[in-house]
């Protein structure tokens, strides 16, 4: 099955392929757990205060959070 991903998930990957971070980088940086942190990014599991860190932490800005959900 495939899921489109939200803009903000898009936005995301982007802000992590531009500075060549993985998503491990990302969960440490943010303080979360990896896997936690990939279900996010990719769509599975919507958190307010999860996108929000990840977001400062990729430097997202916060009216781009509130297109996370698709």
């Amino acid at each position: 099955m495939n899921k489109n991903l939200s803009p903000w998930c898009k936005l995301a990957w982007h802000a992590m392929i531009d500075k060549g971070l993985s998503v491990r980088d990302v969960a440490e940086g943010a303080g979360m757990n990896r896997s936690y942190v990939s279900t996010i990014i990719n769509g599975r599991v919507y958190s307010q205060v999860a996108v929000k860190r990840i977001s400062d932490f990729l430097g997202i800005p916060d009216s781009a959070v509130s297109t996370c959900q698709s």
